[in-house]
């Protein structure tokens, strides 16, 4: 039954509501707590689970409850039935899974070479989508980025598989990432925020690891910093920050 708040008839009321609904292929009532909470009631039964088909009947089924924008885990039956009722029910573009990694650590990644690249540790999400056709959205929030060098761009991009994803077009000998700032002086007490929003789309269910990774664009080899400045004294002018990366998995 659906969460406690939500007005609903009685079961017979909602199995005569599934009967009726089956002329059109499948049983489903939207129900609304009255606060915008809105969750799906599905009908199926035992001759074909999962089919949610007009030969479920009242007389031998049963109701499944399938909240409208939360993840599988809130089902009531298993993932591939939540699915299988998303599908029927037409759920495009609901938000089918989301996942966070925060890293509240520093990092100091010293002597990147020049043009090259460093993964940020302890900032990875594992995810296999429910359907091939769906797409992921993937949210990147660095609190601080810095380097020892100045006169210097610091880079940063979302990887799948440790390669970068949604960077800008190639343009020559131009780096390419998903979001840069540049240090226009030579000062080791500075560092920026950056924000990178990608989308991948990888048309298979297989598993991939989405992660981050900071560059380096100066002449020579530097060190770069994550969640801190260069100079790190102990005194309220220096900080901590924390980097956050959020993966929503959409349907199509």
């Amino acid at each position: 039954m659906p969460s406690t708040g939500y007005a609903i008839a009685s079961v017979a009321a909602l199995a005569a509501i599934g009967a009726a609904d089956r002329a059109e292929g499948y049983a489903r009532l939207l129900l609304d707590d009255g606060s915008g909470n809105q969750t799906w009631v599905v009908y199926d039964d035992s001759t074909t689970s999962g089919d949610y088909q007009p030969d479920d009947t009242p007389a031998t089924g049963y109701w499944l409850r399938i909240p409208r924008s939360t993840s599988v885990g809130d089902s009531l039956r298993t993932a591939a039935d939540e699915a299988a009722a998303r599908g029927a029910i037409g759920f495009s573009n609901a938000v089918l899974a989301a996942k966070v990694a925060i890293k509240t650590d520093t990092q100091v990644a010293a002597s990147v070479s020049s043009g090259g690249s460093v993964a940020i540790s302890g900032l990875s999400i594992s995810h296999a989508l429910q359907d091939a056709s769906n797409s992921v959205i993937l949210i990147l929030s660095l609190g601080a980025v810095a380097s020892s060098s100045g006169f210097a761009g610091v880079p940063s991009s979302i990887t799948a598989d440790g390669s970068p994803i949604s960077v800008g077009d190639a343009a020559g000998n131009r780096a390419r990432a998903g979001m840069s700032g540049f240090f226009p002086s030579a000062t080791n007490y500075a560092a920026m925020p950056q924000t990178i929003i990608a989308t991948s789309a990888p048309g298979n269910t297989t598993s991939i690891s989405y992660g981050a990774q900071l560059a380096n664009l100066s002449g020579s080899a530097q060190t770069l910093y994550l969640n801190r400045t260069e100079i790190d004294s102990n005194i309220n002018s220096y900080f901590r920050t924390v980097a956050t990366l959020l993966l929503l998995e959409v349907a199509a």
